[in-house]
Order: C-alpha cells, then sequence, then structure tokens
C-alpha cells in the first residue's frame, strides 16, 4: 500500500514534518521537498514499492489503509490541513480498487479529490508517476445519485435524480438504463 502526493506548482515545496494521519499515520522526515510537479510517495513498505516500481518511498507508516474505506488527512507542520480524501470502496468510487491489485487513481490533480467519481481504478500502479488513468478533461462528477420508489415495481413511475458537476460546465446530461429481470442481475 502507498499514498502519492503531488505538487502542482512552478515551485519546489518543503514538506518537513508534514504529517499524514486517518487510517494510517506518518510524520515526514526534516529535508522532505516536493519538486515542482513532483511526487512524493509514502507507503507501508517502502522496499517493496522500490523492487516491484523502482520508485523511492518514505515510511514505513503505522496503521493501515481499509479497503472498505477510510480517511487521509495531509497537514502541515504548522498543523493546518492541506488535503484530505475520505474514500469508500462503493459507487461512485472506483470498485476495483479494493486491496486486490488495483490502485485509486487520481483522474486529474485539480478535480475535487474527496468526491469518488474523481477517482478512476488503474492497473498496474504508477507510484511517482503521472497516472495511467490521466485525463485533462475529466468527465462530470455525478453524485447524490437517488431514486424513488426505493423498490419500485413495474407499474411505478420512477425518478432518478443526481447531482453533476464539471469545472468546465454542464451543457446536458442523458440517463441511460438497464431493466434486469429479478433473480437476472
Amino acid at each position: 500500500e502507498f499514498v502519492e502526493f503531488y505538487n502542482p506548482s512552478a515551485a519546489t515545496v518543503d514538506v518537513s514534518s508534514w504529517e499524514i494521519s486517518g487510517g494510517v499515520t506518518y510524520t515526514l522526515p526534516l529535508g522532505t521537498v516536493i519538486p515542482a510537479q513532483g511526487f512524493l510517495v509514502v507507503a507501508q513498505d517502502p522496499a517493496i514499492i522500490q523492487s516491484r516500481y523502482g520508485v523511492s518511498a518514505f515510511g514505513p507508516w503505522a496503521g493501515g489503509l481499509s479497503s472498505d474505506g477510510d480517511t487521509v488527512t495531509l497537514r502541515a507542520a504548522n498543523g493546518d490541513k492541506v488535503a484530505e480524501v475520505n474514500y469508500g470502496s462503493e459507487f461512485p468510487w472506483p470498485i476495483s480498487a479494493d486491496g486486490e491489485g488495483a490502485s485509486m487513481a487520481l483522474v486529474n490533480p485539480a478535480l475535487d479529490n474527496d468526491l469518488g467519481s474523481s477517482w478512476r481504478s488503474q492497473t498496474p500502479p504508477t507510484p511517482g508517476a503521472t497516472n495511467s488513468v490521466f485525463a485533462i478533461n475529466a468527465v462530470p462528477n455525478i453524485r447524490q445519485v437517488e431514486h424513488t420508489p426505493q423498490t419500485p415495481t413495474s407499474t411505478n413511475q420512477i425518478v432518478i435524480t443526481a447531482k453533476v458537476t464539471d469545472p468546465h460546465g454542464v451543457a446536458a446530461v442523458q440517463l441511460r438504463y438497464q431493466l434486469v429481470t429479478p433473480g437476472n442481475y
């Protein structure tokens, strides 16, 4: 397991004594920097990251990331929250990134990393490099999806609502659905 931080700025960022907390805990050592447009990897077992991916990682951390969902918070040395993600293991979060090999990768660093639809499953993982799922113009975020009635019958009219957002705006939304007879999932 690993977490990766990206510095989108044009300047190196000194992250000395910054703390990762939540499911895992780790304090970055003095003199640690993230280069401009660079990455920093922190791992449960840095030696495995080095041997599998050829990437240096900080660690080991205490604790573990839950495959069912967890919170990871990054705080500056003064205690200010820099970043946080509270991820899940069900829609809209990538369901194949559940500890069985695929990693959960942010589609674009400009997206809201606290929204599951900003992430995709990625195989193989790419610690310390641009994610293979990276997209300049990512698809809109879809959340707060609900339908009524909760358990519809064949005679019910079904109303589906969702909140759809995109940093570039949303011109239209189209719903596609599939009819599945009971027991044939």
